[in-house]
């Protein structure tokens, strides 16, 4: 009776075994269940920053400027607003220099287009209060970015490269190359260094949605005329620089003297507009049969006028604008009456106590943006 009320040892050893297994299965069950819990927290908490990074790495544009002094660099970023509202963005960036700015004038961006060969639309008020962009849904625009450099001096070309340091010469100065943004005088100036600028379109979040990577690479510039000048100290130097504008003016609208016609400016070069020709003919070649192209009149040029001597067409004089290196420099350009005329640009600057000697460069552009860099 005792051992029918115990039960069987063999069924209760089994009981026993079975219980632990499923103990067991339980216990492996609940750890894998928050070891799931716990991976599912990490994706939770890590999965913004990840997304962040995913989709700053496919928004990121990386361009590489080679400005040299007093050029002028276009760069247009396409954005699109990735949203399916409106949406107001905001261009954000960080240059102590403040030489990258967002073109705002239509005028300066279509010459800007221009002189770089973009047929890229563009947008009159694009960013409002000049950093802001109000887009449709889905809308593309592209913005205008300028780099303009101002920063004259040795320049390093590559990471491991230094410039040679300029010989001086027995007056205490060297080249245009020895000195750098203070313009008076002393040793050689460090070279300007390699630099990038990271610009942001950020939302109203302030979350950046798109980035550009400007890497800025210097270059050295080429003076084309160096003058020299002796003052006494503490005394203001005026005096008048001539240049001349043949040698850049007329060129750059294909014009020279026909020396067969007196004074009369012809057209060489290739056939009138509108004829159909087979290809570009430069400048210097011959055309047919091994013959040069007979000079072209130009009594149908743009910036030309009536009212010159013997029948000949004018033509109207462009306007050159200067800009000097040093501001304490006041340089202005007088007016001319012919463009063959030369370029008078007055200089007025204050000397110091001997023996300083000042430097500055005067840089002569063809546009009233600056854009377009005659000589230095």
């Amino acid at each position: 009776g005792g051992s029918r009320g115990g039960g069987h040892p063999l069924s209760r050893s089994m009981e026993l075994g079975v219980d632990r297994e499923a103990t067991m299965a339980k216990a492996r069950l609940q750890m894998a269940m928050r070891g799931l819990r716990a991976a599912e927290q990490a994706r939770a908490a890590s999965k913004d920053s990840r997304l962040r990074s995913l989709l700053s790495d496919s928004v990121q544009a990386v361009r590489y400027l080679y400005p040299s002094y007093g050029s002028a660099e276009l760069v247009e970023l396409p954005f699109r607003n990735p949203y399916a509202s409106e949406h107001c963005f905001t261009v954000a960036w960080e240059d102590a220099l403040c030489q990258l700015t967002i073109v705002t004038d239509l005028t300066e961006w279509r010459a800007l287009k221009a002189r770089a060969g973009l047929n890229t639309p563009a947008e009159d008020r694009l960013v409002l209060q000049g950093h802001r962009l109000w887009l449709m849904p889905q809308e593309l625009v592209y913005i205008p970015f300028k780099f303009q450099s101002w920063q004259h001096g040795p320049v390093r070309l590559n990471a491991n490269h230094a410039p040679p340091t300029p010989a001086r010469t027995a007056g205490g100065g060297g080249g245009p190359a020895a000195w750098g943004g203070g313009d008076t005088g002393g040793g050689p100036a460090d070279p300007i260094p390699r630099r990038a600028i990271a610009v942001s379109i950020l939302n109203v979040q302030q979350e950046q949605v798109a980035s550009l990577d400007l890497r800025i690479r210097p270059q050295p510039y080429a003076i084309d005329q160096t003058f020299r000048f002796h003052q006494p100290e503490l005394e203001y130097l005026k005096t008048t620089v001539r240049v001349d504008a043949a040698r850049w003016g007329p060129r750059q609208n294909g014009l020279q003297q026909n020396p067969s016609a007196g004074s009369a400016p012809v057209l060489s070069g290739g056939p009138p507009p509108g004829l159909p020709v087979a290809g570009p003919l430069p400048l210097g070649t011959t055309g047919h049969a091994g013959h040069p192209p007979p000079p072209l009149p130009v009594s149908s040029l743009p910036g030309l006028f009536p009212g010159g001597g013997g029948g000949q067409p004018e033509i109207a004089p462009q306007p050159v604008y200067i800009r000097c290196s040093d501001p304490d420099v006041v340089a202005g350009v007088h007016e001319r009456s012919h463009p063959a005329a030369p370029v008078d640009v007055s200089l007025k600057y204050r000397c110091g106590a001997s023996p300083a000697v000042g430097r500055f460069l005067v840089l002569v552009f063809a546009d009233p943006f600056m854009h377009a860099l005659r000589e230095m």
